[in-house]
């Protein structure tokens, strides 16, 4: 056998380990927040949403911005790569890249993740820093999933549409003062401040 033919079994056969190494380590995120629906799905599904309004803050720049709360997503917090590059934000890569995939169990369209951005996010007088993993996003330019909502364990209130972050971690790590604000979420994103990506 040739030295050449070597090279390239052994490149073929360590690009499938790669592959299959990624795919073991697959994450989870909702159909919703990874390919959208349709715009009257979508207007048919605002009032069910949990959208916070937050704040990422890398070193000087302050982009305020949106987060739909996703009890889908597996992974902690994933940020829209459209949305990162408009806005320049710095990209740290994965020692160890993950795929994604749709809850239904498809490999989502965005591929395998390789890059997140490492950032504090504030919600009113919640601040934690945080990593984000970047991949393509349907319309939110942040997405906060189970881990996340598990790790912060605020009190949601369902009825009136609010997150009290009172949790002994959130006392503990983010800032959170003795009486912390309780937040309203949103049913949609306000017109004047919608993402270039969200639906009309």
């Amino acid at each position: 056998m040739s030295t050449v033919l070597i090279a390239l079994i052994l490149s073929d056969l360590s690009a499938r380990l790669a592959a299959r190494r990624a795919r073991q380590m697959d994450v989870r995120l909702s159909a919703a927040a990874a390919k959208g629906v349709s715009v009257q799905e979508e207007t048919d599904q605002r009032s069910h949403l949990m959208i916070l309004s937050v704040t990422l803050e890398l070193g000087s720049k302050t982009l305020p911005t949106y987060s739909m709360t996703d009890t889908g997503a597996e992974g902690k917090g994933f940020v829209d790569q459209s949305w990162a590059a408009s806005h320049e934000l710095p990209l740290k890569k994965l020692k160890k890249p993950f795929g994604l995939e749709v809850f239904d169990g498809r490999d989502a369209e965005s591929g395998i993740i390789t890059h997140y951005i490492e950032t504090r996010l504030r919600t009113e007088d919640h601040c934690e820093k945080i990593k984000l993993f970047m991949t393509q996003l349907a319309h939110y330019p942040v997405i906060l999933g189970m881990p996340w909502l598990k790790k912060h364990d605020p009190k949601i209130g369902f009825a009136s549409h609010t997150f009290t972050f009172d949790s002994e971690y959130c006392r503990k790590h983010c800032n959170t003062p003795a009486r912390p604000t309780k937040i309203r979420a949103l049913h949609d994103v306000p017109a004047k401040a919608q993402p270039h990506n969200l639906p009309p």
